[in-house]
């Protein structure tokens, strides 16, 4: 059975967790020297060819922490966990190289939901309707009729459902900007050891991807200024792909994670520690993350904190090709990697602190505790 924290013990987390990140948010702008405008990213009125409004209103700023935002000690809380026949969302940060396909693809095809999705595998398309009770007396569910906005049309934003509607590969901030207005948001994401991370994203870029479309809140985020004088990075050497400062591939998930406002983009120490800083205290607040390297204990943790249940198991993924390379490296140049993705470092190992911690917060079992960091180090 599920463990689920009375309503005192709720508030008293709810408050103690508050008082943290209002210390956190002090500390940050503090530090931050001066204001800077946001990045007017491309307001999204449509979702491609539907009428349906993202949200009632858009909001003109952007927030570290959203009050929509349902973080993990109040999703745990007894009378409010997620319901899908309400107004609540799932929306997935999907960090490239992470896992995240394989994690969507549980969403849509496996997830026990009283309206299972409908997919188009050759598009990557699924429709998952957001159900309502129906009226007859008998708990039986419907299709919701006339929605008008993105929570009324699905129960779940992420690119099979919705597309890229908020952006390719959206980052935290441009998620919570183009979806504002929106109710009880539950964000979902999963994270990577950074040295693996990173060889699978230099073998996806050689290979051709590009995700040139993908939105940069800092000039020199950009890694199509590694090969501007091309129009892709097919063939590109490790070499070539360690030491472009503009790749985007280096510290992404902390990138990703991070909140900009009052971010100068001048990539001093003290920014880049208030950017992860910040990727920290998010991570903090969202609902769900799971450990690429922890699959089993990331699907018990998903289940646990919403009450919710997959039909098959979470698999580890047999990626032998990274695998085989890293083996393939030297040691200093794996030093190399985790020294210039530091920042992801932290945030890794911080992360498998506190999933740690989440799980034995929700089981009195083995499945999630200590050996989670046997399993997911690097030497």
């Amino acid at each position: 059975m599920v463990r689920r924290l009375r309503p005192i013990g709720c508030i008293k987390r709810v408050i103690a967790s508050t008082v943290i990140i209002a210390f956190v948010l002090v500390f940050l702008f503090s530090l931050a020297k001066k204001n800077s405008d946001p990045v007017d990213f491309r307001k999204i009125e449509n979702l491609e060819d539907s009428e349906i409004k993202i949200a009632s209103h858009q909001s003109s700023t952007s927030k570290l922490v959203n009050e929509d935002i349902v973080s993990f000690d109040s999703a745990i809380c007894a009378g409010n966990s997620y319901n899908i026949t309400d107004e609540d969302l799932f929306v997935l940060l999907h960090i490239q190289k992470t896992g995240g396909t394989a994690f969507e693809r549980h969403l849509v095809h496996d997830l026990q939901v009283p309206i299972p999705c409908e997919c188009n595998n050759e598009h990557r398309r699924c429709s998952c309707p957001r159900p309502v009770i129906s009226t007859s007396g008998k708990k039986k569910f419907k299709q919701r009729m006339q929605p008008k906005t993105l929570s009324d049309l699905t129960w779940l934003a992420s690119r099979f459902s919705i597309g890229w509607a908020c952006g390719l590969h959206p980052d935290l901030t441009q998620l919570r900007k183009c979806l504002s207005g929106l109710k009880r948001q539950f964000y979902l994401t999963f994270l990577r050891h950074p040295l693996d991370r990173f060889i699978s994203e230099f073998r996806h870029v050689r290979r051709g991807a590009t995700w040139k479309a993908s939105k940069s809140h800092c000039k020199n985020y950009d890694t199509q200024l590694c090969y501007k004088h091309h129009t892709h990075w097919t063939n590109v050497s490790l070499d070539e792909f360690i030491n472009c400062p503009n790749n985007m591939a280096i510290n992404r998930q902390t990138k990703m994670l991070a909140s900009y406002k009052n971010f100068l983009c001048d990539d001093s120490q003290i920014e880049n520690n208030i950017l992860l800083a910040s990727a920290m205290t998010n991570l903090d607040q969202i609902s769900f993350f799971g450990i690429c390297e922890q699959q089993r204990a990331s699907q018990l943790l998903f289940e646990r904190t919403f009450d919710l249940k997959f039909k098959s198991p979470f698999k580890q993924s047999d990626d032998n090709g990274t695998r085989a390379f890293i083996a393939r490296l030297p040691d200093k140049v794996k030093d190399r990697i985790l020294q210039i993705n530091s920042m992801d470092l932290k945030l890794y190992n911080y992360a498998v602190d506190l999933f740690a911690y989440r799980c034995n917060q929700l089981t009195n079992t083995d499945d999630c505790g200590a050996r989670i960091y046997a399993n997911s180090a690097r030497v």
